[in-house]
């Protein structure tokens, strides 16, 4: 298997991450809140999931890019870095001690992870067509 083949199935594992969060956030059912202790469930598989995704950054951040991709490994690194701050903001909007929520933390860094996760895309897709034109 090629260096550059290898290369693109550690990004998939990052896709995979993401997916993961996006469908633990945007799973509605899952997040109805009738007491505190549903709050405190609902924290607790968050911070779960933020960890599994801080622990992809880290494991893409000793990623060795390529030859000639060092660039798009950058952008797509920083767009992730994004992507993973903004989702700490989001599970830090919601403070279980005090039962309350932020609704304008959570709503602008849900935005921001959403741009993170739009410029990871354009970023892999256009990464994969240089790689595997």
């Amino acid at each position: 298997m090629s260096d550059k083949q290898i290369y693109a199935m550690n990004i998939g594992k990052i896709g995979d991450s993401m997916k993961e969060v996006a469908t633990l956030f945007g799973d509605t059912s899952r997040n109805k809140v009738n007491s505190s202790e549903d709050l405190k469930n609902m924290i607790n598989e968050y911070k779960s999931s933020l960890k599994k995704l801080q622990n992809t950054r880290d494991t893409f951040r000793n990623l060795n890019a390529p030859v000639g991709f060092e660039s798009d490994h950058n952008k797509m690194l920083s767009a992730f870095e994004s992507y993973v701050k903004a989702t700490e903001d989001m599970v830090d909007a919601v403070d279980v001690d005090y039962k309350g929520f932020n609704s304008d933390a959570y709503i602008a860094a849900e935005a921001r992870q959403q741009q993170a996760a739009q410029a990871i895309v354009v970023s892999t897709t256009e990464t994969a067509k240089r790689m595997f034109p």
